[in-house]
Parts: C-alpha cells; sequence; structure tokens
C-alpha cells in the first residue's frame, strides 16, 4: 500500500486501494492501470516520466492513456514523458492517466526526421515515414527546450511517405522540432527530437564561468549590436525564472549577470532579446 503525505503523491490504483508496488501476471488486452495523482499543486507544471524498456507483455503494446484528451501514446524506452500544468482544479489531473495494452500497432512503423536553417530565420523540415496506415493528421512541433512542445502545424496525409513544412518563424538560437502522427483511434507516435540552431548575431552568445558559480556569471553577446537587451533564464520546464535588462553600450564589451536570487542546481537557456525582438541563445548550468 502506498503511504499518503502531505505533498503530492502517485499511486497504482488498483481494486479500490492505492498502491505503491503491484506485481502482475502477463497483461490482456483488456488491463488497465490507473494512475491515481493527489495532493497535487495548483497552477504548476509536471512532469512524468515513464520506464517501459523492460516491457514484454504477451505480444501487446504498453500505452500511457490520457482520458480527458481520449489519446494514447506507445511506452517505449526508459524516458517515456508526460508533461500536464495543472489548472485550479486540481482534482481533475487525479484520475487522468491510466497504462493500458493493446495488440494494435502504432500509426507508423518509423519517422525520420531532419530539420536544415536554409534561409534567415527559417527552417526546412522534412519527415518521412515507413508503415504509414490508418494516420489522421501529423503534427509538426517545436520547442525553445527540448521538452515542452507546441504545435505549429497539422499536415494531412497523403500516404506519400515523404512530408515537408517550413518553419518561417523560427527563432534565433536552437529550435528543437518533433513530429507527432495520429491515427483514427487517437493512438500517437512521435518522432525522435532533432534540432537547428539559428543565430542572430555573428558570433555565438557565450556564458562563463559555466557552470556558474558564486551565481553571477559573464555574458558574451559577441559582435552583437548595442543597445538594450532583455536577458531571461528560462528552466527545463519552460519556465522564466530571472530575468533582468541590459544596455549593452559598448560593443564587444562583456556583461556581468549577478543573479537576485538562489536558483536550483540543473541546466538553464539564456535567452537574450533585442529591441527588434530577435532572440539568441545558449545554455549554462548552476551546480
Amino acid at each position: 500500500l502506498k503511504i499518503s503525505y502531505n505533498g503530492e503523491n502517485i499511486t497504482f490504483a488498483v481494486a479500490g486501494k492505492d498502491l505503491c508496488a503491484n506485481g502482475w501476471s502477463l497483461p490482456t488486452a483488456t488491463d488497465e492501470l490507473p494512475l491515481h495523482l493527489y495532493n497535487l499543486n495548483t497552477n504548476t507544471a509536471y512532469i512524468l516520466r515513464l520506464d517501459a524498456s523492460q516491457f514484454e507483455g504477451n505480444g501487446l503494446y504498453a500505452f500511457i492513456q490520457d482520458n480527458v484528451l481520449g489519446t494514447q501514446k506507445l511506452l517505449t524506452g526508459d524516458s517515456n514523458i508526460v508533461a500536464f500544468t495543472t489548472t485550479t482544479d486540481t482534482t481533475t489531473y487525479s484520475n487522468r492517466y491510466s497504462i493500458v495494452f493493446s495488440s494494435s500497432t502504432l500509426p507508423v512503423k518509423s519517422i525520420s526526421l531532419t530539420a536544415t536553417a536554409f534561409q534567415e530565420n527559417q527552417v526546412s523540415i522534412k519527415w518521412s515515414v515507413v508503415g504509414e496506415s490508418r494516420i489522421v493528421n501529423y503534427k509538426v512541433e517545436r520547442s525553445e527546450d527540448g521538452t515542452n512542445f507546441n504545435d505549429m502545424a497539422t499536415v494531412t496525409p497523403a500516404f506519400l511517405s515523404n512530408y515537408s513544412y517550413v518553419d518561417a518563424k523560427a527563432i534565433n538560437g536552437i529550435n528543437y522540432y518533433r513530429i507527432k502522427a495520429i491515427d483514427n483511434l487517437g493512438v500517437v507516435a512521435y518522432s525522435k527530437i532533432v534540432s537547428c540552431e539559428l543565430s542572430g548575431f555573428s558570433k555565438k552568445l557565450n556564458v562563463y564561468p559555466n557552470p556558474v558559480v558564486n551565481n553571477s556569471f559573464y555574458l558574451d553577446l559577441g559582435s552583437a549590436s548595442t543597445g538594450k537587451y532583455i536577458v531571461s533564464l528560462v528552466d527545463k520546464l519552460g519556465r522564466t525564472v530571472y530575468t533582468t535588462t541590459l544596455n549593452h553600450s559598448v560593443a564587444l564589451a562583456v556583461e556581468n549577470i549577478a543573479l537576485n536570487k538562489k536558483l536550483a542546481t540543473g541546466s538553464y537557456t539564456v535567452k537574450a532579446t533585442d529591441v527588434n525582438g530577435k532572440v539568441s541563445t545558449t545554455q549554462l548550468i548552476i551546480k
């Protein structure tokens, strides 16, 4: 049994009981393992990571099912990510997700994806598929941090195995892309994530020391124009955790950034935005 505490809790809900572990015989296509999430914080971003790397089950496939959206995503490997942000009604998420099983295969056997810069602020996205069947549409998704993705476009399948799309509004810095395939049963398949970097400055944004020490670092804007820049730090959940305004008055000058609060250990994206909205990014680590 799961021992509850005052903070967030995650359990397997089986036969009216909350379990922290559950032993099964081989699953059948009618089995369902509900995930019970409770005591969640309001307006908070959460990520579930599901490890299915050792699953081999009776000729079946394991899926994470979203009971609100009515979609399923195949579980493969050890890093299946489910990301969501709560509202003020956290009970909505208490029984939202389940692990289910099916003999149905994915809508495609594989998706091969590339992203290539070919003009200023434009990225050519191309993907090819093998074993395409029952596809309702493809979603082209983009992210600035490689974790939080947003839909950019919907492409209707022509069953030609090769597709393309141009991102005409790519950001200066690193753009992450993936393809989401959805079939007529709501089953979802994803391509691997690829990245493409566009540099808005003639020299790449740089920070040092990296990892950061003593809660401050130096920011090298390269040969960027003088002027005002908004400098921000974004964490892996896509949250802006620090923002400051720089008056970059001397070309090639290196700016000192003193953080006004202690940030959690981890990797952050540094973004420098000029007055025209052009963005350049790099990564730093805080220990």
